[in-house]
């Protein structure tokens, strides 16, 4: 067998091409391959090692900086949902408190009426009546306030059962 005088310049020539698409895969933003194919170059010990590391370097690069953009637009993303959520609630406490301020209206109007009916007598029934109302209103602004579920419910709970009370005591006279 006769020698092939140009097999070293053939390694030499798909090993330079190997780091050269290396390089331009890393340009283009193709991190992987281009890691990929200039560690080839790099182990194998080919002509173009420093292409091969320069596409190996740009690679590596653009790989991290696609990781951030991905976890910024996902951390984005999750602050966008816990804002909407909180908006969302803001709306409930609003919406909870308009309808408890017309029932206290409501309640207000029949105490009066109570009370102009009941003359001096009323006036024992009535005052407590006023009394949970002024209660009932402190607890509309502690709502408005509250941070966690929790404390909403337990100030919604009082509201209710304080807003039966009222109903008990009109309703009983």
């Amino acid at each position: 067998m006769v020698p092939d005088p140009l097999a070293g310049r053939r390694a030499g020539a798909a090993g330079k091409g190997l780091a050269i698409a290396s390089l331009v895969l890393g340009v283009i933003g193709l991190g992987i391959p281009a890691i990929i194919l200039g560690m080839l170059v790099l182990v194998r010990k080919k002509p173009g090692q420093s292409l091969a590391l320069a596409g190996v370097l740009v690679g590596a690069l653009g790989t991290i900086a696609l990781v951030a953009v991905i976890s910024s637009a996902a951390a984005t993303r999750r602050a966008q949902q816990a804002l909407e959520k909180e908006e969302i609630e803001m709306a409930e406490v609003s919406v909870y408190t308009a309808a408890v301020n017309r029932q206290l209206a409501q309640l207000e109007i029949e105490a009066q009426k109570l009370e102009a009916s009941l003359g001096e007598l009323g006036e024992e029934h009535v005052n407590p009546v006023f009394a949970h109302i002024d209660e009932i209103r402190a607890d509309l602004y502690e709502l408005q306030q509250a941070e966690d579920d929790e404390s909403v419910n337990e100030i919604r709970s009082r509201i209710r059962t304080r807003l039966a009370q009222v109903r008990a005591t009109l309703d009983g006279h």
